[in-house]
């Protein structure tokens, strides 16, 4: 964000009266430090990690590919490609970005790949998201098991 950015940005926080006391060298001065704190922070690291997530969350296939482990647990890629009905390349593209985040891990067994739910998992799903599903998730587990 440069000095022009910070300036435009100014006047819309005055025009919306959210902090009329501050004048516009206080608040350029304010916002560079802010910016500078944020870039040199862990919370920079942490905010790139959990835009991640909300990617990996934010696609259909890899949303049902999230849920199929929350309810299965592990999952050969062969089963995933069956119920999703996608080709094996479309597969790995997507498993390859949700393990980025840490929510899965994959690993060779023979020459099959098995995904898993990394253990911790849900403490890098929005609890939202978690709660929304959560009943539909037993239900279902419940429907398998009884089969």
């Amino acid at each position: 964000m440069g000095r022009k950015d910070l300036i435009e940005a100014y006047k819309e926080v005055r025009s919306l009266e959210l902090r009329p006391h501050l004048k516009e060298e206080e608040y350029l001065s304010e916002m560079e430090r802010v910016l500078g704190f944020f870039e040199t922070s862990k919370y920079h690291k942490l905010s790139k990690e959990a835009l991640q997530v909300f990617k990996a969350l934010d696609n259909e296939i890899r949303l049902k590919i999230i849920i199929f482990l929350m309810i299965k647990q592990t999952s050969c890629l062969c089963e995933l490609i069956s119920l999703l009905k996608i080709d094996a390349s479309t597969l790995t593209y997507h498993v390859s970005l949700i393990q980025k985040t840490g929510l899965i891990g994959v690993k060779k067994r023979g020459k099959s790949k098995i995904i898993y739910l990394s253990p911790g998992y849900h403490l890098l799903i929005p609890p939202k998201f978690l709660v929304d599903i959560e009943s539909q998730i037993r239900e279902i587990r419940n429907k398998i098991n009884k089969h």
